[in-house]
């Protein structure tokens, strides 16, 4: 048994050494391959690019460089104006200014402050001199009108930044309806704005008449600018030269509802039209307190809940297109009456034609439309509206008291 164990013994260690031996010629063999891809690797690269020598520096000379070309000088229209108007009487804005001295001088201007803060004499002063300094401002303000603590217009500040930055003209004539040749800073506005090439008009004025900007109406006089200031029947234009109803909130709506719902392409009839089409199919009808008959003066606070809201009853129909109408220039009255045969308590809307009133009732058009009957209401003369029974008890421009027109309105 003894001589058996000894010849496993014996043959077990043969086995481990022939595995060992194995195992190092392997290895030996991998470490072999690894070397000869290392080799194959490093001559299939570039050689390296000799480092460049170093070159002397060119000895400092006394004589100086040459200064950069001087920037031309400041051009006209560097003022921004929108949809071809200046605005004279507008206050300036702190973002206003920071944008036309950019213009004119190529760079930013050092200004912090909230761009929609309107400037007086003083602030605006305190603006400038951080860039050009105290004397030469003070020279640029003495050319104004303005005094300490007065807001600055439009007007104003193109006297002044032309005083101070003395820009020379492009050569181009200002075409501004709302700015006529009596302005004192007419020449000053035509240096410093962007000029016709603003107006829709392409180089002439406009015709003397209604315009109608971006769904805010002007009256151009014979001359072709805008009247401000001034009445056109029962129509007020402030001092903007914009239509007012006496309330910037109605104006606001009633500016967005014909911007979006008109174009260029309309005549005033199919502005008109467009706008009866609006306020009968885009508010919903709720029942709300009826006046007492023949009541004036709720036109505006009813047309402000319409298109604040969109419901209301005939009244807020009425209200909502005669403020259109009027924004439009129609000479528009609110009629406050009875209707049909129950003889109902109704509000609607008369405009002079050629051949005397017409009669728009909108609501009743909506009314009809939703029980599936077609009827047009719209224009109605005489004959027509003969048969609907119409009552008018009282009939009115229907301007809102002067107390509630913000000023807007003179008087």
């Amino acid at each position: 048994m003894s001589e058996r164990s000894d010849k496993k013994k014996k043959s077990r260690k043969g086995l481990k050494k022939v595995f060992v031996v194995i195992i190092l010629a392997s290895a030996l063999l991998l470490l072999d391959a690894l070397a000869y891809g290392a080799w194959r690797i490093r001559e299939s690269m570039p050689p390296p690019e000799p480092e460049p020598e170093p070159t002397e520096e060119p000895a400092a000379t006394s004589e100086p460089t040459a200064s950069p070309e001087p920037e031309p000088p400041n051009s006209g229209g560097y003022m921004y104006c929108e949809n071809g108007l200046f605005y004279p009487d507008r206050t300036l804005t702190l973002g206003e200014l920071a944008d036309a001295l950019a213009r004119s001088s190529h760079r930013e201007p050092d200004l912090t402050g909230d761009p929609a803060e309107e400037l007086t004499a003083d602030s605006l002063r305190s603006a400038l001199e951080r860039d050009y300094g105290e004397p030469a401002v003070s020279a640029a303000m003495n050319a104004s009108a303005l005094r300490d603590g007065e807001r600055v217009t439009r007007a104003e500040a193109a006297v002044i930044l032309n005083a101070l930055l003395e820009p020379e003209s492009d050569g181009e004539n200002a075409l501004f309806p709302d700015v006529d040749d009596g302005c004192r800073a007419a020449a000053d506005i035509a240096l410093a704005a962007r000029s016709g090439r603003d107006w829709a008009g392409g180089g002439s004025l406009p015709e003397p008449g209604f315009v109608w900007v971006d769904g805010r109406t002007y009256f151009a006089d014979e001359t072709g600018h805008f009247i401000r200031n001034a009445w056109i029947g029962s129509l007020y234009f402030g001092p903007d030269g914009r239509y007012t109803s006496g309330s910037y909130e109605l104006d606001d709506y009633v500016a967005a509802a014909i911007a979006a719902n008109t174009d260029g392409s309309m005549t005033r009839e199919e502005m008109l039209r467009a706008m009866y089409l609006y306020v009968r199919d885009s508010f919903t009808y709720l029942r709300r307190h009826y006046y007492l008959l023949g009541d004036t003066g709720w036109a505006q606070e009813e047309a402000i809940t319409m298109y604040s809201t969109g419901k209301g009853n005939c009244y807020c129909y009425a209200s909502a297109f005669w403020a259109a109408a009027r924004a439009l220039g129609y000479d528009a009255k609110i009629i406050s009456g009875k209707y049909g045969k129950e003889e109902a308590p109704h509000g609607w809307v008369e405009i002079p034609g050629e051949d005397g009133l017409l009669t728009y009732d909108v609501e009743m058009e909506m009314h009809y439309l939703a029980e599936n009957k077609q009827m047009d209401l719209y224009a109605m003369d005489e004959v027509r509206r003969r048969g609907h029974g119409y009552r008018e008890l009282s009939v009115s421009d229907d301007l809102a008291p002067r107390e509630t027109c913000e000023g807007l309105l003179p008087g």
